[in-house]
């Protein structure tokens, strides 16, 4: 399978350069996916790039978000943007180690296969699509030990808390070998 990448909203000329200062895990219901209520929807999650701006410029994330674009398969869609707004939002933020740039970053992610990923049926899998990026900058060292523990802590508690927005069984998509 080839790497299959959207950038065209990334902006690496401003923000590549920077410096990862921490990561979140974040989950928004603002997929397609909705349960009975009319503004609930199961949550989607991908990862936030926090990065380290001076004080005079306004916040900056860039997200690395697996989506089932051509379902099955996913496109990992990277983008440069204000942090996330949206009011039902949960994340977990764990601190980066090293001081990686967010291009240096995103292109590890993409030479450990994080692009070539083909979603489990339902268009489910990104949960175990965050937990593997966690996996792999723990094994780098660029987040802490953990890290991956803190994410499942979390999704515990979603489901604990609002399970009609999390199915409670982690289903897994698939990363494929590159062509």
């Amino acid at each position: 399978m080839k790497d299959s990448i959207y950038k065209r909203q990334f902006d690496d000329a401003r923000d590549g350069s920077l410096v990862v200062k921490s990561i979140g895990v974040t989950g928004t219901g603002t997929v397609s996916t909705t349960v009975d209520d009319a503004d609930k929807g199961c949550y989607h999650w991908y990862l936030t790039l926090n990065l380290d701006t001076d004080s005079t410029s306004p916040t900056r994330t860039i997200t690395l978000d697996s989506q089932p674009t051509n379902y099955p398969e996913a496109t990992l869609i990277i983008k440069s943007q204000p942090p996330c707004t949206d009011p039902s939002k949960v994340e977990v933020t764990v601190p980066t180690i090293g001081a990686p740039q967010a291009s240096e970053l995103i292109d590890y992610l993409i030479s450990e296969g994080m692009a070539r990923y083909v979603y489990a049926d339902g268009g489910f899998g990104c949960r175990w699509w965050c937990r593997v990026a966690l996996q792999k900058l723990e094994a780098k060292g660029w987040v802490q030990k953990g890290a991956e523990d803190q994410y499942v802590a979390l999704q515990k508690a979603c489901a604990e808390r609002d399970p009609d927005r999390f199915p409670t069984f982690l289903k897994t998509g698939t990363f494929m070998d590159k062509d």
